[in-house]
C-alpha cells in the first residue's frame, strides 16, 4: 500500500510537471495593436508672416511725476528670493514706472514695471526681477530714466 501512495504521488507531481510545462509552449496572446495616430501638419510660419510680425513694447510712463503711484509692497513681506529687488522698486518707484515690463503684464492691467510690484507678481517672474536689477545698476552708473529704457528695450524686445 505504501508503494500505491508513493507510485500516485509520483503518478500527480510528473501530471502536474507536464501540465507547466505544456502550458509554458502556448503561444502568448497578441498584445493589442495601438490605435492609428491622426496627425496633423505642423503650422508652417512662412516668411511673409514673419515679415508681417509685429512686436510692440509695453506701456510705461514717459514722467514719472504725472502718474499716480500705488505703493510697492514691503519687502518684508515677500519671499527671501524677492526681498532684494522689492526694496529697489520701493527705493525707487519713479525709475520703474517709467520702464516697460517684458513679461507683458499690462495683460492684467499694469502700466509699468512698477506695478509689478505692487502685488506679489514680481515674487513669481524673473524678468521683472531682473529688469529691476538691471535699472538700478544702469541709475547708478550715472544713465537717465530714457537711456536706461532705451537700454532695456534692446536687451529685451525680439526684434531689437
Amino acid at each position: 500500500m505504501k508503494n500505491f501512495g508513493f507510485i500516485l504521488v509520483s503518478f500527480l507531481f510528473l501530471l502536474s510537471c507536464n501540465q507547466n510545462s505544456s502550458s509554458s509552449k502556448e503561444i502568448p496572446p497578441e498584445p493589442p495593436k495601438p490605435l492609428p495616430q491622426k496627425s496633423e501638419p505642423a503650422p508652417v510660419q512662412t516668411t511673409q508672416a514673419k515679415e508681417q510680425a509685429t512686436y510692440r513694447i509695453p506701456p510705461y510712463f514717459e514722467n514719472a511725476d504725472t502718474a499716480v503711484l500705488t505703493p510697492v509692497l514691503d519687502p518684508q513681506t515677500v519671499p527671501q528670493h524677492a526681498q532684494y529687488a522689492y526694496g529697489l522698486a520701493q527705493r525707487n518707484p519713479k525709475l520703474l514706472a517709467q520702464l516697460p515690463c517684458f513679461c507683458y503684464c499690462d495683460r492684467f492691467g499694469h502700466k509699468s514695471l512698477h506695478d509689478c510690484y505692487t502685488d506679489d507678481h514680481a515674487v513669481h517672474c524673473d524678468i521683472c526681477l531682473n529688469e529691476t536689477v538691471e535699472a538700478n545698476q544702469m541709475e547708478s552708473q550715472g544713465m537717465t530714466p530714457a537711456e536706461i529704457r532705451t537700454m532695456i528695450i534692446a536687451k529685451y524686445h525680439p526684434e531689437s
